[in-house]
């Protein structure tokens, strides 16, 4: 819808309100709700925890999954399903699968 908009072919006016949620160019370039923006990618390594890690880092790692073909939900959190998805993703290429999003990794996959 934003790019639609964002090119002229979208017939509305942006902003406008649906059920009482304004959509507008900022809302639609939002971060997902629950999500933050920070730490910065790289900073920190990735891994199941408590409380579960989230955030933009988390985000783009799983991006990065997704664009290389990992079936994921990119939510921000790193839970027992991204530490699974990290695990199968460190043995098909040859690494550890100990579910650590480590440095590397996570540079490798957010390049």
């Amino acid at each position: 819808m934003y790019a639609a908009a964002d090119q002229g072919f979208w017939g509305l006016e942006l902003p406008f309100v649906v059920r009482g949620k304004e959509i507008s160019p900022l809302t639609l370039a939002a971060m997902p709700p629950g999500c933050y923006d920070g730490p910065q990618p790289g900073s920190r390594p990735l891994t199941l925890s408590a409380p579960l890690a989230r955030g933009f880092d988390v985000r783009l790692l799983q991006l990065g999954l997704s664009d290389r073909g990992v079936d994921i939900q990119v939510d921000g959190i790193f839970g027992q399903t991204t530490l699974n998805l990290v695990k199968t993703w460190r043995a098909q290429n040859g690494r550890p699968a100990n579910g650590i999003a480590d440095l590397a990794l996570i540079g490798e996959l957010t390049a």
